[in-house]
């Protein structure tokens, strides 16, 4: 379902030895059999993207997916896209893994 982005803040974040971190915690609303809801989500990005979304967001508006509970559609979930650093996550084991093949393929 699509829920409809009405305000952003933009908040930074750092790990003690880490990076930093910005989050845009967006409000939202959606409606559910008649009924209107409210939360927020969290969107984060590098500290010019984050910028430009939150002016986005509070300028124009805009709509997030997101899941409810039927059962109880106070709760709900952000569907996340794969961004290029979750996508890693994955492809760098598999390239390990296809590596060795072909190098261990070879010895027995």
């Amino acid at each position: 379902m699509e829920a409809k982005m009405i305000n952003a803040e933009r908040k930074k974040r750092q790990d003690e030895d880490g990076p930093t971190y910005y989050e845009v915690h967006v409000d939202v609303t959606y409606e559910v059999d008649g009924h209107s809801y409210s939360g927020k989500v969290v969107k984060s990005s590098g500290k010019k993207e984050s910028r430009k979304l939150k002016r986005q967001i509070n300028k124009e508006g805009g709509t997030t997916t997101i899941f409810y509970d039927p059962d109880d559609p106070s709760r709900y979930i952000q569907v996340r896209g794969v961004t290029p650093a979750s996508f890693l996550i994955f492809l760098l084991p598999a390239l390990f893994f296809i590596t060795g093949g072909v190098f261990l393929g070879g010895r027995f």
